[in-house]
């Protein structure tokens, strides 16, 4: 069981990685009513890479031995998503945001599947958390992966 719980740790900390890498770029100028400027939105983008970065880093340096302990990684992993798809992006990012948001969901639904399955015994119960994580990975990957590409277009 421990074996099993911190190869799913690995895999939560492999798809947070991929969020770490996501949406970098310089700045234009141009502020939207009631949303951030672009430069507060990409200081945004900015700080969550950080945030993850440490947390990821963090997560490696200390070995997981029970579920509470995985629970509060898993918890402190996903709110730096969870603020960031909160935003109100300026005009000019809206796009990317909602596909940035959207992968930043998909992802914090993947770790809370992979967590409630780390316990799981039953074949049947874990062939569908497999099917269900990976879908919400796949869209995680893809959402992220279009969203910083939208981002990048709109910073040009």
């Amino acid at each position: 069981m421990l074996q099993r719980s911190k190869r799913l740790l690995a895999a939560i900390m492999a798809a947070a990685l991929t969020l770490t890498l996501c949406a970098c770029g310089e700045k234009k100028a141009q502020q939207a009513e009631g949303a951030l400027s672009e430069q507060e939105y990409i200081d945004a983008v900015d700080t969550l890479n950080i945030e993850m970065y440490k947390l990821q880093t963090a997560a490696q340096e200390n070995e997981i031995t029970d579920e509470q302990a995985a629970q509060a990684l898993v918890d402190e992993l996903k709110q730096p998503m969870l603020d960031f798809a909160a935003l109100v992006p300026p005009a000019a990012y809206a796009e990317a945001h909602e596909k940035l948001s959207s992968g930043c969901q998909a992802m914090a639904d993947y770790m809370d599947i992979i967590l409630a399955a780390a316990g799981e015994t039953e074949d049947d119960v874990l062939r569908q958390a497999a099917e269900d994580a990976n879908d919400k990975l796949m869209t995680a990957m893809n959402d992220l992966s279009e969203g910083s590409l939208l981002l990048g277009e709109a910073m040009e």
